[in-house]
């Protein structure tokens, strides 16, 4: 009887932890078979940054603080690349001086790290 309920933990320590592995596995398969998803974000994660970047130089031009609403039209001459779009039809959110912008679709920029929402 012992023997019977060691073997039995046993085998569920080893099932369980390649049953949750091999289900994490199979769905990052099936991402990694749309190479548009991919591109696509990272197309978008790039806008981002450029966006954020333009809104800090922008800042730092005029002597802003935190906390300021910004448009477009403000920093766009600070923006490297004129094709400021989401590539899966997104909409970007500049937020305010400080915070960070955002995607519809894939999420918040911040410090080169990709969260989504």
């Amino acid at each position: 009887m012992k023997k019977k309920i060691i073997w039995s933990a046993v085998i569920l320590l080893v099932t369980v932890p390649l049953l949750f592995f091999s289900v994490l596995f199979g769905l990052n398969w099936i991402k990694m078979q749309n190479p548009d998803y991919y591109y696509n974000t990272h197309w978008c994660y790039n806008r981002l940054m450029y966006i954020n970047a333009g809104k800090e130089q922008y800042k730092v031009a005029k002597d802003l603080t935190n906390g300021v609403s910004v448009l477009w039209s403000d920093i766009s001459p600070y923006v490297r690349t004129s094709d400021i779009y989401c590539l899966n039809e997104g909409t970007y959110t500049l937020g305010r001086i400080g915070e960070s912008p955002a995607c519809s679709l894939h999420g918040v920029y911040t410090n080169w790290k990709y969260n989504k929402k």
